[in-house]
């Protein structure tokens, strides 16, 4: 349980939260979970809003609701899957969730994963909605291997309905990354980024095709600093545009598997579904990498 007090766009908000989860190991194999939380606002004096038929921008008025969830996973000798059902139902939305993944390692060093996400929606201005993803992951790591590679493709779907519109989204985007060591000092990588979006406003219609190249090439000077140079290029074929990016970036060890990078774009572009993949908008940047495995996972865990 816990009570707390924010600020927002309405003004101030105190409210009071309870929940509980509790897991089960059934057997060597199965697990299981359950959990529910409630929120509930604690101001004496409710919030208007200025047009009922219309959702607010942000957030919500009260921020009252209740949620649930289900879960269940079993793992094997070299795949693990997992499932769970969700609902949260409050005055302003109702939303239920189905989430499911899985992964398998054939054998060491190479690994295939999958990720399904379908969430449905209702709001309380008659606004209905429909969002689903099912990623594909693929990666090749074999220990002793100057190569290194990763693929992710995503398949994606979103839908509203209700106030006399309808849009619809479809969109698939495949991110490829390769990575190649000559010498403990230098290593190089290439990015390829694929996007294929489709929209629909009631009669109207658009489609595109999104290519992104990416060039890194990084420099260790001892075992704490290295640099790197990157540069990208981005098209869109449909709009025939064309777009570039080049950069430096400066990284060091702050804790142990974890580095930071401070670097800055001479040139650069942005697009939401590449931005996860490498930072390629104009300006100075900062970010941070974190390296896990089992053994980084288990000190975390102890700490």
């Amino acid at each position: 349980t816990s009570l707390s007090s924010e600020m927002t766009e309405f003004g101030p908000r105190n409210f009071a939260n309870l929940g509980m989860n509790q897991g089960w190991n059934i057997g060597t194999r199965w697990v299981a979970d359950v959990g529910f939380e409630r929120s509930k606002l604690l101001n004496t004096q409710p919030l208007s809003q200025p047009d009922e038929q219309v959702p607010l921008a942000s957030g919500s008025l009260a921020g009252d609701f209740s949620s649930a969830f289900f879960g269940l996973g079993y793992r094997g000798k070299d795949w693990t899957v997992s499932t769970r059902t969700q609902w949260r139902n409050s005055a302003t939305e109702d939303r239920r969730a189905l989430i499911g993944g899985f992964y398998r390692e054939p054998q060491a060093g190479h690994g295939f994963s999958a990720e399904l996400n379908l969430i449905d929606r209702t709001t309380a201005s008659a606004i209905a909605g429909f969002d689903g993803r099912l990623r594909l992951g693929w990666a090749r790591r074999p220990d002793g291997s100057r190569w290194i590679i990763y693929n992710r493709a995503d398949w994606g779907a979103s839908r509203q309905r209700g106030a006399g519109l309808s849009s619809a989204t479809r969109r698939f985007v495949n991110l490829l990354n390769a990575h190649f060591r000559p010498n403990v000092r230098q290593e190089l990588a290439v990015h390829h980024a694929l996007k294929y979006v489709r929209s629909d406003f009631d009669d109207f219609r658009a489609a595109g095709i999104v290519n992104l190249l990416g060039i890194d090439w990084r420099r260790r000077l001892n075992s704490r600093f290295d640099f790197g140079l990157h540069a990208s290029w981005y098209k869109a074929n449909s709009l025939d545009v064309l777009d570039s990016g080049f950069g430096i970036d400066f990284a060091f060890v702050v804790a142990q598997n974890m580095r930071m990078h401070v670097g800055y774009n001479l040139t650069g572009f942005e697009d939401e579904d590449f931005r996860s993949a490498r930072y390629t908008a104009q300006g100075p940047f900062v970010r941070f990498s974190l390296k896990l495995d089992q053994a980084s996972l288990r000190d975390i865990l102890r700490r």
